[in-house]
């Protein structure tokens, strides 16, 4: 038996095919049936998305981390406050939410992202290389980890590696011996997940395809534990996801009925019989 996320995914075939059918009817009607179901139908899908939350002090490079991930060449990025507002991005199954950092003379952004916090589904933390925990920093980190009571992934993210010239496995051994020392110094004895990365590095690998350099970011590592806490999450979620799936289903159907009802006289057989050939395929699921 297949299980949410494979007739999710099968869901998503059925749609592209359903548009293809429509696409070589040349019908204006269907057409516009077809894209106000595709609205409607994101709407619906968007609610499975996860709610990554990026949060931590400003200029951490949490904007550029997303901008990392998602590969929207606009998201505004740089050393000062550059984001002062909640921002949503989607990328693969999650909704991105950029917050502004905190420790600034600005209080509203830190309430901004403790509002975003309570609504998050996994949250990555960041610090950067050159300063890691603040007095601040760490005291909002382990604020932030007793606040969501474990029940949220939470990724602790060294940004701005750039040890290029040192060892970089000394590196990072000798920032996560520093990262545990600091946390158990404070109290606190959880060992967090600790992704250590260059975004700025793996951005330049993409752009100019230097898979050395994507190696030498290590941002691939982050790229699986969002993966990972995605499948987590999921898997204690399925019953509720396969909720949302029938969903999905009965509001794909009823379009289909629609397409052949409203436009029975513009279809020739073959489309119609594929059309319902994709009507049986979307009920069995």
């Amino acid at each position: 038996m297949l299980n949410s996320f494979e007739i999710k995914s099968q869901l998503r075939v059925k749609c592209d095919e359903i548009r293809t059918i429509i696409a070589e009817s040349n019908n204006e009607k269907l057409s516009q049936l077809c894209d106000d179901f595709y609205s409607k139908y994101s709407a619906i899908t968007d609610q499975d998305k996860i709610k990554l939350v990026m949060c931590g002090e400003w200029s951490t490079g949490k904007s550029t981390i997303v901008k990392a991930l998602t590969g929207i060449k606009d998201i505004k990025i740089g050393e000062d406050v550059t984001t002062t507002e909640v921002h949503e991005y989607k990328y693969d199954d999650f909704y991105i939410v950029d917050t502004p950092g905190f420790n600034i003379c600005d209080d509203s952004h830190t309430n901004i992202a403790k509002k975003a916090l309570m609504d998050s589904d996994c949250v990555i933390y960041c610090i950067t290389e050159q300063q890691l925990f603040s007095d601040d920093s760490i005291e909002d980190f382990i604020r932030t980890c007793k606040s969501i009571k474990n029940i949220t992934p939470t990724i602790l993210t060294v940004t701005k590696f750039g040890s290029e010239g040192n060892d970089p496995f000394d590196a990072l051994f000798n920032i996560r011996n520093d990262i545990d020392a600091n946390l158990k110094d404070h109290g606190f004895e959880e060992v967090p997940t600790i992704c250590i990365i260059s975004a700025e590095r793996y951005m330049r690998g993409k752009e100019t395809g230097d898979e050395a350099l994507i190696e030498k970011s290590y941002f691939n590592n982050l790229i699986q534990e969002i993966e990972d806490a995605g499948k987590q999450l999921k898997q204690g979620q399925d019953q509720l996801y396969k909720v949302k799936c029938k969903r999905q289903i009965e509001f794909m159907v009823d379009f289909i009925n629609q397409c052949i009802e409203e436009n029975k006289k513009s279809f020739n057989d073959e489309d119609e019989k594929k059309l319902n050939e994709q009507k049986n395929v979307c009920q069995m699921s």
